[in-house]
C-alpha cells in the first residue's frame, strides 16, 4: 500500500487544521484526468473511504488509496519537498527500505 513519510503526515494534518477540518477526515488518493489526456493522482481531503479503496493510519492519518490507484501505488510513498516559507509540495517516490 501506498506509504505517508511522517513528514508528509504531519504537513497534512497541518493544512487539515489549517483548513479547520475535523480530525476524523483522513487524506484520500485517487484518480484524476489530466489535460494531456493521461492519469494524473489527485490527494483531497476525505471524511471517510469510498468502497473498495484501501484504508490505513500512517502517523497519526487516515490514509485512503482509491481501488484505481492502489496497486501502482504499493511500493510508492508519499512525501513533501520545500521548505514552508517557498511553498510545500508532495512528491511520489519508490519506498525506502527503513
Amino acid at each position: 500500500m501506498l506509504k505517508l513519510t511522517e513528514t508528509a503526515a504531519n504537513r497534512i494534518e497541518e493544512v487539515r487544521r489549517g483548513q479547520g477540518l475535523p480530525e476524523s477526515f483522513g487524506v484520500r488518493v485517487s484518480s484524476a484526468a489530466a489535460t494531456d489526456g493521461k492519469m494524473a493522482l489527485q490527494v483531497a481531503f476525505s471524511d471517510g473511504p469510498v468502497q473498495g479503496d484501501q484504508v490505513a493510519e500512517q502517523h497519526g492519518t487516515q490514509v485512503f488509496v482509491a481501488s484505481e490507484v492502489a496497486e501502482p501505488l504499493t511500493d510508492a510513498e508519499l512525501d513533501v519537498e520545500g521548505a514552508a516559507a517557498e511553498g510545500v509540495q508532495l512528491v511520489l517516490r519508490p519506498q525506502e527500505d527503513h
